[in-house]
């Protein structure tokens, strides 16, 4: 299922985004395309943050459709939880098409977000195995929505806009207990079946 329910008209954004509407990096804001792949709160929260940002268009996407025609002109992707199915077919499809992808997750207390460039970075199949990806997500404390969200949107701006540093090769840990940071780095698996097929 598509839907786009974050294309907010100019009087309804924010203060910022109109009063600098002839800013070069708003301007290019408008002019980007985002997906936002997920179901539920999370994917909400991610859509209208970045609809908020100034994103010209956010498309959202809840399971497997016709990724083809959903992936055209896009810039980035955005990836929470969904089905398996979708999981790994938009992976296999961002790295095909080479397009960013901004993952992020929580369960319970517990948050990760983490940016993806093909050749870059490892894939979501490097990280967590085929077969881990193709398990259902659990639950989250509902404030952890908000935290992984703003987080993942602030990483689309930053790409759109070509600023960073961005969380590559690192997954930033959020732990909501202790309202603690952590960043842990990352590698390529070597027998990725996505990356080296």
């Amino acid at each position: 299922m598509i839907r786009r329910p974050h294309d907010i008209p100019d009087e309804n954004r924010t203060a910022a985004s109109v009063m600098f509407a002839d800013h070069p990096d708003v301007i290019r804001l408008r002019a980007s395309r985002v997906l936002v792949v997920g179901s539920g709160r999370s994917a909400a929260v991610v859509a209208h943050a970045l609809a908020e940002s100034g994103i010209g268009a956010v498309r959202m996407v809840s399971e497997a459709v016709n990724v083809q025609n959903v992936l055209d002109g896009c810039s980035v992707i955005l990836m929470g939880k969904t089905d398996p199915i979708t999981r790994v077919l938009i992976n296999r499809m961002s790295i095909q098409k080479r397009l960013p992808v901004v993952y992020g997750a929580a369960t319970d207390f517990t948050g990760m977000v983490t940016t993806m460039m093909p050749d870059q970075t490892p894939c979501l199949e490097c990280l967590f195995g085929r077969k881990e990806m193709e398990e259902q997500a659990i639950g989250m404390v509902e404030p952890m929505y908000s935290v992984v969200a703003s987080i993942q949107s602030l990483e689309a701006v930053k790409i759109l806009l070509g600023v960073g540093p961005l969380l590559l090769n690192r997954l930033l840990i959020i732990n909501g207990m202790s309202q603690s940071y952590r960043k842990i780095e990352l590698a390529k698996n070597p027998d990725c079946p996505a990356c080296f097929p």
